[in-house]
């Protein structure tokens, strides 16, 4: 796997248009950015990405039913804290034996 760490949308978009399309994003509903979530990151990339659309997955600590509808609605999978690093693990495998 090739690994990038990406700490904003606007970073996101230069990396896309440097390096290509991502395979797969992971990201943290809090950023700790004041103008915007994980969710809207993954949004984003998904805008940018609309050829060859990620595999999107947000991690959260929010149980809302808003939020997790919203992500559900645009293909978003969401992954509860405490996250197990193992079960992290697994479904990134899974992930990887299903393409």
């Amino acid at each position: 796997l090739e690994v990038s760490v990406v700490l904003s949308s606007d970073m996101l978009r230069e990396l896309i248009a440097e390096d290509g399309a991502f395979d797969l994003i992971l990201s943290d509903y809090h950023l700790g950015l004041d103008n915007e979530n994980g969710l809207d990151v993954l949004l984003k990339a998904q805008k940018l990405q609309v050829e060859h659309p990620p595999k999107c997955i947000l991690i959260t600590g929010d149980t809302s039913a808003e939020l997790t509808q919203s992500a559900r609605e645009n293909d978003i999978e969401v992954l509860y804290k405490p996250l197990r690093p193992v079960r992290l693990r697994a479904y990134l495998n899974a992930l990887l034996e299903s393409k």
